[in-house]
């Protein structure tokens, strides 16, 4: 009667337990995606909080500050300028497109008929041209004005984006100054013995590490790196196409090629042979390189890690979490791993066990 009672009471105490959960969590909805960024601004900025606070002597509170406002002054201003660039030339690139573009673009492939090769060329696909560019028009008008749209509507949250931006950074404080306590809070409620709940974050930490660096990082250079080459020989819109080939780099094929071979082929045939030949070449052996050296170098040699898995870990995170998953995804992945390893070495202990019994 006395074990009934204690079963009845361990399921009620669980069940209770379980609803506060559940209730607690649920409270925390809204600010779910405050707690991740800051989550995460706290995981790849903690070293440098550490080393600022060595330099202040241990002073956690002031360390943090200082940090926050490092962080406001060196990353989120030069990005808001660089958002409000990249909008106008959106702008700018959308009017681009009005009728003398295409009458252009017609003069342009009219002058190919002289040619003896892009002359035969042009007579056989000519009949495909006018449907082709009614087509092409009418697309490429809509996306480019969803992106404006897209834009525009950054700009109408901004109050909201500077609100959540505000608590994000004060949850941040709170995750840099006690960080430690946080973490060995959570790895009580992980299972198992000490070396192995060691063994879980540090993988968790590596696979985060390992993607950000091969994999915002490699694109970020890349963009860098685009930009630059289009701004020197004058493309316009350059930061617009630094932007999209940044975002190309998360594509496992073609990737960058993706936004800076169409590019160069449109300067060769339509502006500058020079221009168009000197972009392909420099986008091909720098742009293209960062890609083949940092890439596997992060996330293969680190890591160990498949591109494949990687590239469905961010593309399914950014599905499911929109840019927050760029960060969850591999997250995820880590704990998925992590789990397979655990189930791994306890297939392993139960076979030499099996065996010593034997």
């Amino acid at each position: 009667m006395q074990v009934q009672n204690s079963k009845f009471a361990f399921a009620v105490i669980a069940v209770l337990s379980l609803l506060v959960i559940g209730l607690f969590l649920y409270l925390l909805k809204p600010f779910w995606t405050v707690i991740a960024w800051a989550g995460i601004l706290a995981f790849f900025f903690y070293p440098l909080y550490r080393r600022i606070k060595s330099v202040l002597k241990g002073k956690a509170e002031l360390s943090a500050l200082t940090l926050i406002i490092l962080i406001i002054l060196f990353v989120f201003v030069p990005l808001f300028f660089i958002s409000l660039q990249l909008i106008y030339q959106v702008e700018d690139f959308l009017a681009s497109f009005d009728q003398a573009f295409f009458q252009k673009l017609q003069a342009q492939a009219s002058a190919l008929k002289s040619h003896p090769f892009w002359g035969k060329l042009y007579q056989e696909i000519s009949p495909y041209l006018e449907n082709l560019q009614a087509k092409l028009s009418e697309q490429l008008s809509n996306i480019l004005q969803s992106t404006f749209n897209l834009f525009r509507n950054f700009l109408q949250a901004t109050f909201g984006l500077v609100f959540k931006m505000v608590l994000t950074l004060f949850t941040f404080y709170y995750f840099l100054v006690d960080g430690e306590r946080i973490v060995a809070l959570g790895q009580k409620l992980i299972p198992g013995s000490e070396k192995k709940k060691e063994e879980i974050l540090a993988r968790i930490s590596l696979i985060l590490k390992a993607v950000f660096y091969g994999t915002l990082l490699t694109a970020l250079v890349q963009g860098v790196i685009a930009t630059l080459i289009y701004l020197i020989l004058g493309v316009p819109g350059y930061l617009l196409w630094g932007v999209l080939t940044a975002v190309a780099s998360f594509i496992p094929f073609p990737g960058t090629p993706l936004i800076w071979v169409p590019l160069g082929l449109y300067l060769l045939f339509f502006e500058s042979l020079l221009k168009g030949i000197i972009l392909l070449v420099a986008c091909a052996l720098t742009v293209a390189q960062v890609d083949n050296i940092l890439k596997p170098f992060f996330i293969g040699g680190k890591a160990k890690l498949h591109n494949l898995l990687v590239f469905f870990s961010v593309l399914g995170g950014i599905i499911a979490f929109n840019f927050l998953g760029l960060f969850l995804g591999p997250l995820i992945l880590g704990l998925f791993l992590s789990v397979i390893e655990i189930y791994q070495s306890f297939l392993h202990v139960q076979d030499k066990t099996e065996d010593n019994t034997e």
